[in-house]
């Protein structure tokens, strides 16, 4: 059957499939009749398989693989999607799968079938320029049909190969002749064809007879992507949405269940990506900073910049001379804490996102939520997107598996999607083509996997004859201050014997090790340096970290007389260049001075930047140290790498450009580092359960770049120990079991490990302040519109350690009207707003005849703020204030401010607020202030957007929020001051749904409207003395003004959800009344309405 493309087909038109066709947009082909489920079965209600596989038919059982495009993988907790959670009860459990960077469709679908990165695969983005094919790529332009972009051999093409057969139904890709080559059955993408029709046709192709019927299907759905950009991943349309995509995947389970396959197919559920909400509040614009005619820029989530071609009159043009990345990023870094600005070869290495000439040189790299744009090229909406950093939660996708390949109910770690195209290359029996993903990665999710080879062990010591005396630029002139051995006897000492150089090596390499090329083995008894010949230097250094440091003077250096040709001192330093030599392995970590005199010697020393070493290197053992005292010993492992062309692997020595002046001596371009403790309990030495392990590459700079905090920094640059493999060339691991190694090495821990979190403290047995601290400072804490019982839903662990270590109350009562500035004013001055004068955020006075609101310049007019602030209570009496974006606290009231205050400014980071109240807590006794306010605007925001029953959206909000508190209480810890400062946390008001059919509109009574002045929302006043004009608020004559009693008598018993009241006759624990700024007549909601004169706009 022949039809358009833009028809929609149903499941009645039957046309049977020949094995050797293709299904094109003009061979639109439907399935048999017996596809439908006669029986209605619903496999929902089917048994969870036992331990052991099913009995099926002899041969490969055919694999499936769904991916519903944009389907965050917290979308499951949201109780929409019974099947999907029934099959991950079933089959396999993750957290999570992450996907590669960027987190964009087309990528990541060609990665799920590739195993490869964008940067090997070519489909770097969803929207790419090619300079040497002059064109460019995206998801609507025909050029995508283009074989030249899709590099890699994707698994239907394995299929093929190897005598296979597999069917592909619109999955990226799949329309493409890719090395000559489609699958053996395919459908091109066609957003007209139902998704229902689609399982009946993939359903279809199962009935096929056998010598037909494709091994392989891969089947692609385009939601709920799209109604996650359209709504955000927490929109009204969203809820059935997921419960449609849920009944499909039912849909194909009760068709194979119906087929009695349903414990014979191997089904693979996945999503490309997750989906976050954007906000137009949260985007930088370029042009801000340069000059944007002058680069090409990719904008959005996961931005690029070039200046190699620009786009002018319709076609792109080539630069001859382009300026330099080094420039670009200097003109971009810094600039706003949220934008990260890399040169690509500078980037995460666990990103790989550098080794193709597709990725322009300078990537804009945004933090969880943020936008890049230039000025007047985005269209601002509070939508969903996706393509941030793939380790951000909101990205993570989705994974689970069944059927006979694979175990049931059976729990995993998180995996990466490069993972995937071995594992089924293996469940289809077919040898996978050349990949980025680790062979025999997920094995042990799997019923039978393919068996591994034995890995060996490398453990070759240097050999060659020992130096007696050894000539070199070295020295120690301190040396007699450190042990009274002479330099000989210390070098007799290196002469380990048979028997300790065992018992170093298995207690410092454990787990076994493969080394690259030219590399032997250095054993120390307090450390094994692994040393290459070619670059005269350690490139690993492995040891137990399990004491406090101590200081060791780094001038004290000898020659090893074990290395032969060994590098003088001076090799390594280069003042112009700011380089020196540094010990991998510190001998402070050693306990006595012999273990520390051994590793002050020359085989021990590494080229390093100052900075770098005073920096972020320091800083990193400072966060090991933290480790060391919450975890006992950590097993580490350090050491240099180079990689300058960014291609992930290990640079050729020849090749190398960037070296020490005169000597020569290679300059590191990263140095890694691996911690690994004991999950559970134990010391890593005596460890029996599961290992953790947590590594970092940083990239060998003199500073840390965009101006990062040093522990942001190294979470950004957070690696796997397989990435480090990949860097170096070592294998790691080689002596621990496949399963537990290749999971140890292929884990990407999402977030660090914990250090001195104020969480795990013990609540609090006395005051304990530092010295300098003679009185105890007071935090005060406004989490705007945080209500009492979000703290029941159990989200928020800082502030429910806070309320359960401190004093707690079940509520407390705002002061009325529930609005953020009445409230914010009284809770600093003890006053009802009829007495401070702050009696609504929005408010007019007849006798200033000004207008108040809490966006406008005359929000800062003294005159309206009477009463005083309890800052200025403190400088009456010799005491210090400062606030942070308290509402009043940038107002002159009584000619005074806090002796420091920061004016509102909504775009200041909650980090950056933390960071300066601990700022001004470090300021000398007599500086610091005795009174602190911290105000954040959330989840007030997020519960008028979303609502407060809305609770995977607030859920996201709430986290991060108890998150900054909880920075904050870390702050605190680290200072000491945990058990000194009050802190007091409050909300001003709670928060109510509401919803367009519960308002009240007054012009439904056909009440005239022309002399008052109605202030509308959840709690509404009529003003009869005054009302608006276009010029403003116009005030009204005697004889112009309604009288109040007329003005009752009309709107009492209206509605049964409005009390309409004189101010006077108001209940008196209101206390809202005795001043002229309160409007004569009061309108009262019930919960959860809105009054409105022709409607409410902020309905929603």
């Amino acid at each position: 059957v022949t039809i358009p493309s833009s028809t929609t087909v149903t499941t009645e038109e039957v046309v049977t499939i020949p094995s050797s066709t293709t299904v094109t947009t003009e061979e639109v082909v439907t399935i048999p009749s017996s596809t439908e489920n006669p029986g209605n079965f619903t496999w929902l209600f089917e048994p969870c398989r036992g331990p052991d596989p099913p009995t099926c038919p002899p041969g490969v059982p055919p694999l499936i693989l769904l991916s519903l495009d944009g389907f965050r993988m917290e979308y499951i907790d949201r109780k929409l999607t019974p099947v999907i959670n029934r099959l991950k009860e079933c089959g396999i459990r993750t957290p999570y799968m992450r996907p590669i960077y960027p987190s964009k469709t087309f990528p990541n679908h060609y990665s799920i079938v590739t195993g490869l990165y964008g940067e090997s695969h070519g489909i770097v983005d969803n929207s790419i320029y090619d300079m040497e094919l002059r064109d460019r790529f995206s998801l609507s332009r025909p050029s995508k049909f283009d074989p030249r972009w899709w590099q890699g051999e994707p698994l239907w093409n394995t299929m093929k190969k190897q005598g296979k057969k597999s069917a592909s139904f619109m999955w990226p890709g799949c329309d493409v002749q890719i090395q000559g080559m489609y699958p053996d059955i395919y459908v091109p993408y066609n957003g007209s064809i139902s998704f229902e029709y689609q399982v009946d046709m993939v359903l279809g192709w199962l009935d096929l007879p056998k010598e037909e019927r494709p091994e392989f299907i891969s089947m692609y759905m385009f939601e709920p992507d799209t109604t996650g950009h359209k709504e955000s991943p927490f929109g009204p349309e969203l809820p059935p949405v997921l419960a449609r995509m849920d009944g499909l995947v039912g849909k194909l389970m009760d068709g194979l269940l119906a087929r009695r396959m349903d414990q014979c197919v191997n089904l693979v559920l996945v999503s490309d990506h997750g989906m976050q909400e954007t906000s137009c509040s949260k985007t930088n614009r370029l042009d801000s900073w340069i000059d944007v005619n002058n680069y090409y820029i990719f904008e959005g989530q996961a931005g690029r910049i070039t200046s190699k071609y620009l786009y002018k009159n319709r076609e792109y043009v080539h630069v001859d001379n382009p300026e330099p990345a080094d420039n670009i990023t200097a003109h971009l870094e810094c600039k706003d804490e949220r934008l990260l600005v890399y040169k690509k070869e500078d980037a995460p290495k666990r990103l790989h996102h550098a080794n193709n000439k597709r990725i322009d040189e300078v990537l804009l790299k945004n933090k969880d939520k943020w936008l890049v744009f230039r000025k007047g090229s985005y269209n601002c909406n509070n939508q969903g997107a996706h393509g941030w950093d793939n380790n951000f939660d909101a990205m993570h996708a989705l994974f689970t598996a069944h059927g006979p390949g694979f175990k049931s109910q059976f729990d995993m770690e998180p995996l990466e999607n490069i993972e995937l195209y071995n594992m089924m290359a293996d469940l289809l029996d077919v040898e996978p083509a050349s990949n980025n993903g680790t062979k025999g990665s997920l094995n042990y999710i799997m019923t039978s996997p393919k068996p591994q080879p034995i890995r060996e062990v490398s453990d070759v010591s240097c050999s060659g004859d020992f130096q007696s005396d050894v000539v070199t630029d070295c020295s120690c002139d301190n040396l007699r201050n450190l042990t009274m051995k002479s330099e000989s006897e210390l070098n007799e000492q290196l002469k380990l014997t048979a028997e300790e150089v065992t018992q170093s090596w298995s207690k410092h390499h454990p787990y076994g090790i493969n080394s690259p090329n030219s590399s032997c083995y250095f054993v120390q008894r307090d450390y094994v340096n692994t040393y290459n010949a070619q670059f005269r230097m350690p490139l690993l250094s492995t040891f137990i970290y399990d004491k406090m440091p101590s200081v060791f003077p780094s001038d004290c250096v000898r020659g090893d007389p074990r290395a032969k040709n060994g590098r003088n001192c001076s090799d390594f330093i280069s003042e112009e260049q700011n380089i020196t030599h540094a010990f991998l392995y510190p001998p402070g970590v050693s306990a006595t001075d012999d273990g520390r005199l051994d590793a002050a010697i020359t085989s021990n020393l590494v080229p390093m930047y100052n900075g770098f070493q005073s920096g972020i290197w320091k800083f990193l053992y400072d966060v090991l140290e933290e480790y060391r005292e919450h975890y006992s010993d950590i097993h580490v492992m350090v050491g240099p790498a180079w990689d300058y062309d960014a291609d992930g692997k290990p640079d050729d020595i020849n090749n190398i450009t960037q070296l020490v002046q005169d000597s020569g001596v290679p300059i590191p371009s990263h140095f890694y580092m691996s911690m690994i403790r004991c999950r559970v309990g134990d010391s890593v030495q005596q460890c029996t359960g599961e290992l953790d392990v947590q590594s970092f590459i940083l990239p060998h700079k003199q500073k840390v770049m965009n101006c990062m905090k040093s522990i942001d920094y190294l979470q950004e640059h957070v690696a796997r120990v397989r990435d480090i493999e990949l860097l170096t060339g070592f294998e790691f691991f080689v002596n621990t079991s496949f399963e537990d190694a290749v999971k140890i090495r292929t884990f990407l821990p999402g977030h660090l490990w914990s250090r001195d979190s104020w969480v795990e403290e013990p609540c609090m047995e006395e005051m304990k302040c530092p010295a300098g601290f003679s009185l105890p400072p007071v935090i005060l804490v406004c989490l705007d519109g945080f209500r009492a019982d979000y703290l029941l839903r159990n989200f928020t662990p800082t502030l429910g350690k806070l309320a359960s270590c401190g004093t707690h109350a079940p509520y407390m009562r705002a002061v009325y009207p529930t609005k953020t500035f009445p409230n914010h004013y009284s809770i600093v001055t003890g006053l009802y707003p009829e007495s401070h004068g702050i009696i609504d955020n929005n408010m007019y006075d007849m006798k200033m005849n000004k207008r108040f609101s809490i966006s406008s310049s005359e929000a800062r007019n003294p005159e309206w703020w009477k009463g005083e602030p309890i800052w200025n209570t403190l400088q009456k009496q010799n005491k210090t204030a400062a606030t942070f974006f308290w509402p009043g606290s940038d107002v002159k009231i009584k000619g005074m401010y806090p002796n420091y205050y920061k004016p509102y400014d909504g775009k200041i980071s909650y980090q950056a607020r933390i960071d300066q109240i601990l700022t001004w807590l470090d300021l000398p006794e007599g500086e610091r202030p005795d009174f602190l306010t911290l105000y954040f605007n959330e989840p007030d925001l997020a519960g008028h957007i979303w609502g407060p029953e809305n609770k995977p959206a607030m859920r996201d909000i709430l986290e991060e929020v108890d998150g900054y508190i909880g920075k904050l209480m870390n702050g605190l810890l680290h200072r000491d001051l945990h058990n000194c400062v009050n802190i007091i946390v409050v909300a001003d008001h709670g928060m109510a749904e509401t919803n367009c059919d519960q308002v009240v509109v007054l012009k439904d009574w056909h009440y005239p409207l022309n002399n008052v002045y109605v202030w509308e929302g959840p709690f509404g006043r009529i003003a009869n003395k005054y009302k608006y004009s276009s010029g403003g608020m116009a005030p009204l004559n005697e004889t112009e003004q309604t009288p109040t009693s007329k003005i009752l008598d009309d709107l009492k018993c209206k509605s049964e959800h409005m009390k309409v009241f004189d101010k006077h006759w108001l209940p008196k624990r209101h206390h809202y009344a005795n001043n002229d700024r309160i409007d004569d007549v009061i309108l009262d909601m019930d919960a959860e309405w809105l009054v409105g004169r022709y409607s409410y706009r902020g309905c929603t």
